[in-house]
């Protein structure tokens, strides 16, 4: 599978959003789409990112996969602050883990 946007989203985005793409894809391929996507922010701007999560020592399961919280720190060996990370079970029945997170590009 190749990833590749235009050119023209390098840095140009003051906002993105991430929620729910990563955990569908393989892991072998997270780390590369998480490092492209961060690629579009310019600097001082945000990403926000929302996916499942679970951890380390749990079996990912079925689709969607969830990540675990050393593919979101990825964000901060490229650059990023984390401002805001919360780890949360929702409301369904029964409940799932989930994660939201806002990172900034170091200006």
């Amino acid at each position: 599978m190749q990833l590749q946007s235009p050119d023209s989203w390098l840095g140009a985005f003051d906002f993105v959003l991430e929620a729910y793409t990563l955990q569908v894809l393989p892991p072998e391929l997270r780390a590369k789409a998480l490092k492209q996507i961060s690629e579009f922010i310019s600097l001082g701007s945000h990403l926000m990112l929302i996916a499942r999560l679970r951890e380390e020592s749990e079996t990912a399961g079925s689709m969607p996969w969830p990540l675990v919280r050393r593919e979101i720190d990825i964000l901060k060996s490229q650059g990023f602050v984390e401002r805001y990370a919360e780890d949360y079970l929702d409301g369904e029945r029964p409940a799932v883990r989930r994660f939201r997170g806002c990172y900034q590009r170091e200006a």
